[in-house]
């Protein structure tokens, strides 16, 4: 529903990359968006020049990131990368799934 209301096709969505993979069909398939990937380190999105550069060049409508138990990594982003990324956005949308946020397993 994001999507529908706050895109048009065409439009421009930044990505963790990988994601979550019916993500990407529904950004592509269902909503005609152009994904662009952004690279990810062994904590998550990585939040430096690179992905400035992607929203000075590209001006997405929206960042689509999995903050906490990333699918298919597993990773969480440290809260400090995750509220560092606000500065950059402006003017486009965070949005990010909490899918799993509430489960935590132990082994």
């Amino acid at each position: 529903m994001i999507c529908q209301v706050l895109t048009k096709p065409g439009d421009v969505i930044v990505v963790e990359d990988p994601t979550y993979f019916l993500a990407l069909e529904i950004f592509k398939r269902d909503h005609q968006l152009r994904v662009v990937a952004a690279p990810m380190d062994d904590e998550g999105l990585l939040v430096n020049d690179n992905l400035e550069k992607i929203f000075l060049e590209e001006k997405p409508k929206l960042l689509y990131i999995i903050p906490t138990h990333h699918n298919p990594t597993g990773r969480t982003l440290p809260t400090r990368t995750f509220f560092s990324l606000f500065p950059s956005l402006s003017p486009s949308l965070l949005v990010f799934s909490l899918s799993f946020s509430r489960h935590c397993f132990k082994l």
